[in-house]
């Protein structure tokens, strides 16, 4: 089967991001996509070397590049297309307070089963972004929840204004909003809120570009959860070309 591919890819803005493929003893597979959202192309691997050779080979110099905040990444960007601005994918941001919450509430249920019980059955409550379409029913237990211990209850608040951060309408108040939230998070100085604080405090540039540039990498996401129904329904496949293919057939010829 020939291999429908872009030939001239509009690379001025380009979107990366890693989805687990478990192709031929590699774990993550990369998908990269141009300014209009168009497939350039899947990786073998996430390795340095292999996303420099598609960089080289398709002569790429983005104004924009459009990421998750894995370091590697931002370093291979930064080292060969010294133009680009870095732009943190907003669900690879939020991610990380998700995980601190869940951390925080994992390690309180491991200290006592029965009195933090209601932490493993109603995680998912804690985890939403606005309970403004809870029920009744969602709310009183989101509220007994908080009652049962005062730390859950001030990391869960800090979380809260983290995501009213994402409404930002001003680079200005991005950058107000981040450090007051990066501040919170070290005066709270338990190692779930000082994890996320380095974190943030290291992709504060490209976290603030979310607003700058008003873009990010929602349809990837989208497309990976493709990806991934394309290996189910195949039964797994463990050939590189085969499954690049594939993707190509199923993602391209739309």
């Amino acid at each position: 089967m020939a291999l429908k591919r872009q030939t001239s890819p509009d690379t001025s803005v380009i979107y990366i991001d890693e989805f687990k493929g478990n192709i031929e003893k590699e774990k993550y597979q990369l998908a990269m996509y141009d300014k209009n959202r168009k497939l350039v192309d899947i990786l073998r691997n996430r390795h340095s070397q292999t996303i420099k050779n598609i960089i080289n080979e398709f002569e790429i110099q983005p104004q924009v590049v459009v990421m998750d905040m894995f370091k590697p990444f931002r370093s291979v960007i930064n080292s060969n297309i010294v133009q680009a601005q870095i732009v943190a994918d907003k669900y690879h941001v939020i991610r990380q307070e998700i995980w601190a919450l869940r951390d925080l509430r994992v390690e309180l249920f491991n200290k006592d089963n029965e009195k933090y019980k209601k932490l493993k059955k109603y995680w998912k409550i804690l985890s939403k972004s606005s309970i403004s379409q809870f029920s009744q029913r969602q709310k009183e237990i989101l509220k007994e929840i908080l009652k049962v211990d005062k730390t859950l209850k001030k990391m869960y608040r800090i979380i809260k204004e983290f995501y009213k951060m994402f409404e930002s309408k001003t680079v200005k108040t991005m950058r107000r909003r981040i450090e007051q939230l990066i501040e919170k998070l070290r005066v709270f100085n338990i190692k779930q809120s000082i994890k996320p604080a380095d974190t943030i405090t290291s992709w504060k540039k490209e976290i603030i570009n979310i607003v700058e540039y008003k873009i990010n990498n929602g349809f990837v996401e989208g497309n990976n959860n493709k990806i991934k129904v394309i290996k189910r329904v195949s039964y797994g496949l463990r050939n590189y070309e085969r499954f690049r293919k594939l993707i190509y057939l199923r993602l391209c010829n739309r």
